[in-house]
Parts: C-alpha cells; sequence; structure tokens
C-alpha cells in the first residue's frame, strides 16, 4: 500500500501544473473533471494508515489551494486524519465551479447544528448565537502580523502598467493584484506575473 500511496501522492502533486480543460472551465463540474484523478483512486480510509492518510490529505490540500480552493480548517481542531480524508473523497465527485478568478473557500461548516458531521471536534463559532457579537469587518490585505498593507506604498512595475487588470474598476481584481505585487515586493527576482495579459490598444 505504501507503493500505492506514494504514487497517488505524486499525482496529486502532479495535477497542481495541470491545465484545466475548457470543456468544464466554464461550467460547475467535479473534481475528478478537473484533475483527471478519479474518486475510485482513493482507497478507502480504514486500509491507510496515520502516516498515509496524513500523506494525501497534505497532497489533497496543497492541490486544491494549488488551483485556488482555500481549505478552511478554522473551524476543526483534533480532527482525526481518517475524518479529514473521508470529506475530501466524498467532496471529490460533488460539483463546485471552477476558480479560475479569484478564490473559492472549501469549507467543513454546512450551517446545520443538529445534523454537524464535525460534533466534538467543531469549534461552534459558527452555531453559537450571541446577540452582542460584532464579527470583525476586514477590507483590503495584511501581512503576517495583521498589520493591514497600504496598497498605494506598494511598488508598481513596468509590467503591472500594461495589463489589462491593472487599476480595473474591479475591487476584487485589485485586491488580487496588489497581493501580487507586495509578495514581488518581498522579493529580489524580477517581476512575475501568471495573471498578466497585455492591454489592447484601442
Amino acid at each position: 500500500m505504501d507503493r500505492y500511496v506514494s504514487q497517488l501522492a505524486e499525482d496529486l502533486q502532479a495535477a497542481e501544473h495541470k491545465k484545466i480543460p475548457a470543456a468544464v472551465r466554464n461550467k460547475k463540474a467535479t473534481m475528478e473533471e478537473y484533475f483527471g484523478i478519479r474518486q475510485i483512486a482513493f482507497p478507502p480510509d480504514e486500509r491507510l494508515s496515520e502516516a498515509q492518510l496524513n500523506a494525501l490529505n497534505k497532497a489533497i490540500i496543497s492541490l486544491l489551494e494549488a488551483h485556488r480552493y482555500m481549505v478552511n480548517i478554522t473551524a476543526i481542531k483534533g480532527l482525526p486524519a481518517n475524518i479529514l480524508y473521508r470529506y475530501f473523497v466524498k467532496q471529490w465527485v460533488k460539483e463546485v465551479y471552477y476558480a479560475k478568478d479569484g478564490l473559492l473557500g472549501l469549507e467543513f461548516c454546512d450551517d446545520n447544528p443538529e445534523e454537524c458531521w464535525l460534533q466534538e471536534w467543531c469549534k461552534k463559532t459558527w452555531c453559537e448565537v450571541d446577540d452582542d457579537y460584532t464579527p470583525p469587518y476586514y477590507n483590503g490585505i495584511y501581512d503576517d502580523n495583521g498589520n493591514k498593507i497600504d496598497v498605494h506604498s506598494l511598488p508598481v512595475p513596468e509590467l503591472c502598467l500594461t495589463c489589462r487588470s491593472y487599476m480595473v474598476d474591479d475591487w476584487e481584481e485589485n485586491i488580487l493584484c496588489s497581493m501580487t505585487r507586495m509578495d514581488a515586493s518581498m522579493d529580489d527576482e524580477d517581476f512575475i506575473c501568471h495573471a498578466y495579459k497585455k492591454r489592447r490598444k484601442h
């Protein structure tokens, strides 16, 4: 089984760089269709060791996040590896939109406390009702220490000036561009933007 799990983990890693077929890019489809790895390829969790489960969970999360599916595990504490793995395998054949623009969250909480599958592993922050609680509002981008970044202070590479996405009337697009420029400002290498599209001349 070790050899099979290693091969499956390598297939998941290779799928991080897979070009999603155009036929499924603009509609709801399954992870099977997006990544070319069938659900049946995942062994039953009861046949896997703790180390094998952890390796596959890590590879699945890495694959999803490489394609802009943010895996939200903030609602979980101490969730057993087999339960997490079982969740991922179940999600593999559910239809979702492809995250070609922006980010899509993969939530573990389904807002149904009476039939919650997380049970004792849930932090219950969504289930508890507190009329006096006001959720924090975040607008913009922040560094690793929680400090808000002044996007106007970020250097603007020449490449951005010729991009059709630069300074468009789209809040989400501008945030993503600012995040890309922020990452680049912390790196000495030449600026590269994989979302760059040259602006058309009028």
